[in-house]
């Protein structure tokens, strides 16, 4: 299993020697944990949202072009789904650019909403429900419409640009 918080490469701000949370991302490098052995798989399998949802700052290059969750005048914040398709687009390039990939089917699980009642995952709160929820208890909120919608559009984007061998399923 190879696992990455951002998809592409990602380095945490130190501040007086602790963790900062908050996040630089390089929208035009992949993380190497997960693509240095990517030409090694018959199946990839995408899950990534969550890690999203805290103060990140986006670079291309050394130029930081936009921002999730900060407040500074020279820095424009474009939200969460912004900065998700950055990194999807940056992966599933990626993947379709493997020239030692031989066939590769791409699996992107696309967002879970959160499911927790009386609180957050890390507050108390927890998840009772032992099936899924059927198609009218499912209440997606603008933000996770949003997103779960911009992952439909890159998975299909990748697909019409994939070469051969490689294909994508949004499941």
């Amino acid at each position: 299993m190879l696992w990455t918080k951002f998809l592409v490469h990602g380095e945490e701000r130190v501040i007086n020697g602790s963790s900062s949370g908050i996040f630089d991302l390089y929208l035009d490098k992949v993380d190497e944990n997960w693509a240095r052995d990517l030409h090694s798989l018959d199946y990839v399998v995408i899950s990534v949202a969550h890690w999203f949802f805290r103060q990140v700052y986006l670079h291309r290059g050394s130029n930081v072009v936009a921002c999730v969750y900060c407040n500074e005048a020279n820095v424009t914040d474009r939200g969460v789904a912004f900065a998700l398709r950055m990194a999807f687009r940056a992966a599933f390039s990626q993947i379709n650019h493997c020239n030692k990939c031989k066939s590769i089917v791409t699996l992107l699980r696309t967002f879970s909403p959160s499911h927790f009642e009386h609180g957050s995952w890390n507050t108390g709160g927890s998840c009772n429900r032992t099936s899924p929820y059927n198609d009218q208890k499912i209440s997606f909120g603008a933000n996770e419409w949003e997103i779960r919608s911009m992952q439909v559009e890159e998975i299909e984007r990748a697909e019409k640009r994939g070469k051969k061998g490689k294909s994508f399923v949004d499941i």
